[in-house]
């Protein structure tokens, strides 16, 4: 987390050890963009392990070419 893109809309597991969150379509210095040029919001979740979110991972049911 906390990437030079925008993260935003989090949302919490009942346990408060999951956390789903916004982000542009940017991952380890990776930046997509589809078809167009545009750099797309996608949802990520994240696990919270001695007090560190790790295990950043899109969502599978994201698009990520739209048409």
């Amino acid at each position: 987390m906390n990437e030079k893109y925008h993260e935003s809309s989090i949302s919490f597991s009942p346990d408060n050890k999951t956390i789903y969150f916004t982000r542009n379509n940017y991952n380890e210095g990776d930046y997509k963009v589809d078809k167009d040029g545009y750099n797309k919001l996608k949802i990520y979740k994240a696990d919270l392990v001695d007090d560190n979110w790790i295990n950043i991972k899109e969502l599978p049911f994201v698009v990520t070419n739209i048409l």
